[in-house]
């Protein structure tokens, strides 16, 4: 079996399943992509502590991350879309986003800490 992907292995899928232009409640964005990374059943199922689901909270903090980069935005509560800025991130070749890209981004670093 695979290991759980991290939170930043979560990013490019994120923007994927956004690239579509459509906006998107976290649930929704929670379950396309948890499909498109191919998460098993056991990865699906398993828990934190706080009885949360693991994939759950670590797509969540993608989220948030690519929020606080302007790559997503949130035009109301619960719901976002890919933003300008997401596109041009998912048009790089890189096949993978870390935090350390994020830090690149002007305007990320002081963005909620």
């Amino acid at each position: 079996m695979n290991p759980m992907p991290t939170w930043d292995q979560f990013m490019i899928p994120a923007l994927e399943v956004l690239s579509d232009g459509e906006i998107r409640t976290r649930p929704e964005i929670f379950d396309l992509v948890a499909t498109k990374t191919q998460l098993t059943e056991d990865q699906r199922n398993e828990t934190l502590d706080s009885r949360g689901f693991r994939y759950e909270n670590r797509i969540g903090c993608s989220i948030n991350d690519l929020v606080k980069a302007n790559a997503v935005k949130r035009p109301y509560r619960g719901n976002y879309s890919i933003s300008e800025s997401g596109r041009k991130l998912l048009a790089d070749p890189q096949n993978a986003m870390t935090k350390a890209d994020l830090d690149l981004i002007d305007g990320y670093k002081g963005g909620w800490e």
